[in-house]
């Protein structure tokens, strides 16, 4: 009798609190800035401050997290989604960037290091996500200790000659390159 009255009593009280929904998983994109959360044991984290001040532990795939840890202090527009179950709730999962702003006003150029092999020279070559190419100063990528297949961002100089006068790495390159 008493365990009949115990459950009677439980399925009354579900019953007059309706279960919480959970939002669907929704495509956003928004612009803010990245902050690096400090490690525990989950390590670092980036944290996404949208505009409007809301803030957002953010993750993504691939090398995508390691990537936006390495922007911290950085604008970015970020595209994801929210409430995606990839993530805990609240966490925003993020597909793709684009970098907005480095500091004063410098949107830069985002790609990769490539290396040209003539035979009797090497060169480093910046491939941007665009498609476009351009040759790096001799002993530029050495004296950064950059590798080919390295991500970066560059703000370089206007002009006939394409002069890196900042940059950040975005990811490494492989460890070692072979050369044929």
């Amino acid at each position: 009798m008493t365990s009949a009255l115990l459950a009677l009593s439980l399925v009354s009280a579900f019953a007059s609190h309706p279960a919480r929904s959970v939002a669907p998983p929704q495509p956003v994109d928004h612009t803010g800035e990245l902050k690096e959360t400090g490690g525990g044991p989950m390590g670092p984290r980036p944290l996404f401050i949208r505009d409007d001040g809301q803030k957002f532990l953010v993750n993504g795939p691939g090398t995508i997290k390691e990537e936006l840890l390495r922007l911290s202090g950085v604008k970015v527009h970020l595209y994801g989604v929210m409430n995606d179950p990839r993530v805990p709730r609240g966490q925003f999962w993020v597909e793709k960037y684009q970098i907005v702003d480095v500091g004063g006003g410098n949107k830069p150029h985002v790609g990769q290091l490539a290396l040209l092999n003539s035979g009797k020279k090497e060169t480093f070559i910046f491939v941007t996500e665009s498609g476009l190419a351009y040759p790096l100063p001799q002993g530029w990528v050495k004296k950064r200790k950059l590798t080919a297949g390295s991500k970066l961002w560059i703000i370089s100089q206007t002009g006939e000659v394409f002069k890196p006068v900042r940059y950040a790495r975005l990811r490494n390159g492989p460890a070692t390159w072979s050369k044929h």
